[in-house]
């Protein structure tokens, strides 16, 4: 499968005699995100991409291929799957690979027919985890394409970030409890939404059935903390920045009994950055988990 050819790109525009600064001002491309794209960093921001080839009048085709999405969804596959160890994630991960090699857009559809009894007992046990890894792979792999240009009133936000969880939250008995200060902030609603959605749902479910999930926010200079608190089992301080990696799970079988994949905390982090902020974790002094996101707030 082809990948994004960012060298040809940036030596069009050099063959061009255009500066980086240049081509930022005649697309209306953001000048990092330019050098993000000439470097592979953006290698799937194809709005943007189709900007500079149009500005370029160069055709996107020649270097650029829409398999590239399946190709980088795959890399990161390999690194759960193909180098476990394990005989059944290894065999799932050649068949897989075969698929996607064999130029079939949908990689992980389940084979027409199984070939044995035990193929398909492999399928059937990873075929679920494997679904929401590879949509949170794809969402991952994209954002940078989602636009960002939604008005968003903070209490708006967070009473219906807690209504996506009450289900999980009242077979539980835990109680959501929801405090914002009047704010506005601009960004895509569907993926603050999204990231919002795994902070309070990874609070309920690793929290004491019973008790409570709290979910805050407030003005801090310019900026907006929203924070999500819950008395669940405290995150070891050496492990506060890893569960923000992609697959890192602090406790794998707890994670694997809940239905965690590793890539829940992972997305958050990426749709905090994207919209200017940042995530992290701490321990106050009751012994609370509080995740907080920081993000820029609108003057109003």
């Amino acid at each position: 499968m082809v990948k994004l050819d960012y060298a040809r790109l940036k030596n069009i525009r050099l063959e061009q005699d255009i500066t980086q600064k240049e081509l930022a001002t005649a697309t209306g491309v953001n000048l990092s995100t330019i050098k993000q794209i000439e470097t592979g960093r953006s290698a799937t921001d194809l709005e943007n991409i189709e900007k500079l080839c149009a500005y370029l009048e160069v055709d996107i085709n020649e270097i650029y291929h829409p398999d590239y999405h399946d190709t980088k969804v795959l890399c990161m596959l390999k690194l759960v799957l193909g180098g476990s160890g394990s005989g059944k994630t290894t065999l799932l991960y050649a068949r897989i690979k075969a698929r996607a090699e064999a130029g079939q857009r949908s990689i992980l559809l389940v084979p027409e027919q199984f070939t044995s009894s035990t193929e398909g007992r492999i399928y059937r046990e990873l075929g679920d985890a494997l679904s929401g890894m590879v949509d949170s792979l794809l969402k991952l792999t994209n954002l940078e394409q989602v636009p960002r240009s939604d008005r968003i009133k903070l209490g708006e936000l967070l009473h219906q970030a807690a209504e996506d969880v009450s289900p999980l939250a009242a077979k539980k008995g835990i109680a959501i409890l929801v405090e914002a200060s009047p704010g506005t902030i601009t960004g895509s609603r569907e993926l603050l939404r999204r990231a919002l959605f795994n902070l309070v749902e990874n609070a309920v479910k690793y929290g004491p059935d019973g008790g409570q999930t709290r979910l805050c926010a407030e003005l801090s200079g310019a900026d907006i903390v929203i924070t999500v608190a819950n008395q669940g089992p405290c995150i070891p301080p050496e492990l506060r920045e890893r569960i923000f990696e992609p697959f890192f799970r602090a406790d794998t079988a707890r994670s694997r009994e809940l239905g965690g994949v590793g890539l829940g905390l992972a997305l958050v982090r990426a749709i905090a950055e994207i919209h200017g902020g940042s995530v992290w974790v701490e321990e106050n002094q009751a012994g609370w988990n509080r995740f907080l996101v920081r993000l820029p707030a609108v003057c109003s």
